[in-house]
């Protein structure tokens, strides 16, 4: 049985009948002479993740739905509002905490660069979240159309629904466990650093200047160089700053893992050809090959037509990302080793309560694992996509021992060449800025020069109390 349905969309024709079957959802309709109509149901699965929806409530990302006009304009304002007073807040609390340094650096006694680093760390921090918003907000385009190509490609490497569904359904739960992580981080990191004034305003009148005192041996004094009222709401934007700014990281590295999934899907094809190739091969003298060349042809052509896709949505992801994971991981790295630099200057005799240690040292945690565990997937990426020249170079081994009556010029071999030559090490690796490759070498680098400074700042320290004693 069918029913008319009326063609409302030039571009996407509708057939004039529709199988009862085949129709979606009933909707209602302006009462015309057709009361109701049928409309198709679209049956690709929407992934939907925590960092871009909260990004794009924000106003960050642009929306992909067809939402009012001024909606729209809403979201966009409101993006344009934290980033423009996020930049002002930056200026404004680095003046404050450059105020409150070099009022205390009269009472500063130690190596001027172990120094500088342990201040510096003030400085960085606010500046980082702000510059991963800016070289975001510059792709915020891009970036949503690479979500969507994610999603546009995910059917073809997963065309079993069930498959397609335990895929969407692993990074949701995993966009969810990243961006909660970073963002309770933050804010559990701010209320510590900012205990202090809790604690000073929670305080009797006659003990507030002294855990004011020993406090302050933790973060700059707070003589406020602007009004308290500004210097909150400020500090508000920089909090909101650095939470999103966490969220474009997630959102990124999220995308990471998608790129990796479609390269171990890839990897695997080719595996599970070669493994067919190389049992034949081991008991070809009782069986015959089962796969034909036409049939490996076929596998060749769609293992060579995803390769193309993963090296596109690669360099996209690359062109999204690559200043914004580049900034976010040196800036991170540089707050580590502040932060580091920090603990070595409070080494010298001074009295920190056990609270502003705490803090210190959860410092050094949360920025080494921001600036190298968080990212750690952009290099996994790497280690999926090097193994695919390997498989393919024994794929074209095996191709030449199984089908001899294939010259070498022709079709099949030509293919299993393309897949040779596009697999080349580093063809589908993360960059930073084209600076970096993110790679497990170079994280083990970092960290390695990170913990190098520790032993560096700390001798330096040492030799500088020492010339200070005249020893």
């Amino acid at each position: 049985m069918a029913i008319p349905v009326p063609n409302d969309d030039p571009e996407k024709p509708w057939p004039n009948a529709v199988d009862f079957h085949k129709l979606g959802k009933f909707c209602p309709r302006s009462r015309t002479r057709q009361k109701y109509y049928f409309e198709p149901v679209d049956d690709r699965q929407k992934l939907s993740l925590l960092p871009a929806t909260l990004l794009t409530l924000f106003g960050i990302l642009p929306s992909s739905s067809t939402l009012l006009p001024f909606v729209r304009w809403i979201t966009f304002s409101n993006g344009i509002f934290h980033l423009v007073l996020g930049v002002v807040g930056f200026f404004a609390i680095s003046a404050h905490s450059a105020n409150s340094i070099y009022a205390s650096m009269a009472t500063v006694k130690g190596s001027v660069l172990v120094q500088s680093f342990s201040w510096a760390s003030y400085f960085v921090l606010d500046f980082r979240a702000n510059a991963v918003m800016l070289c975001f907000f510059v792709k915020r385009t891009a970036c949503l159309r690479l979500f969507q190509q994610a999603q546009r490609l995910a059917p073809s490497f997963f065309p079993d629904r069930s498959t397609l569904r335990n895929k969407y359904n692993r990074w949701r739960r995993l966009a969810l466990a990243l961006g909660i992580l970073c963002l309770c981080l933050p804010l559990f990191w701010e209320f510590l650093s900012n205990i202090g004034s809790i604690i000073q305003v929670a305080a009797p009148i006659d003990n507030r200047s002294k855990n004011n005192a020993t406090f302050n041996q933790t973060t700059p004094s707070k003589t406020y160089l602007i009004p308290q009222p500004a210097y909150w709401g400020f500090f508000y934007f920089e909090v909101a700053a650095f939470c999103l700014a966490q969220l474009v990281i997630v959102f990124g590295v999220v995308l990471a893992v998608m790129l990796r999934s479609y390269l171990a899907t890839m990897n695997a094809s080719l595996s599970r050809l070669v493994n067919v190739h190389r049992n034949f091969l081991s008991i070809k003298a009782s069986v015959t090959m089962t796969m034909s060349a036409q049939e490996l042809q076929v596998e060749l052509n769609e293992v060579r037509t995803h390769q193309a896709s993963i090296r596109l949505f690669c360099a996209e992801l690359n062109s999204c990302f690559g200043y914004t994971f580049f900034t976010s991981h040196i800036l991170d790295q540089v707050s580590f080793m502040g932060f580091v630099a920090v603990v070595v200057v409070n080494l010298r005799g001074c009295e920190v309560p056990t609270l502003g240690w705490i803090f210190k040292f959860l410092s050094i945690a949360f920025f080494a694992g921001y600036s190298n565990l968080l990212l750690m997937p952009l290099a996994n990426v790497y280690d999926e996509s090097s193994t695919t020249n390997l498989r393919a170079y024994q794929l074209s081994v095996m191709i030449f021992n199984c089908y001899p009556a294939e010259s070498l010029d022709s079709k099949l071999h030509g293919t299993i060449y393309d897949i040779l030559c596009s697999s080349e090490p580093e063809d589908v690796v993360l960059r930073g800025a084209r600076l970096i490759t993110f790679k497990r070498s170079w994280f083990s680098a970092a960290m390695t020069f990170a913990v190098s400074f520790s032993v560096f700042a700390y001798e330096i320290s040492q030799r500088a109390d020492l010339q200070a004693k005249g020893l």
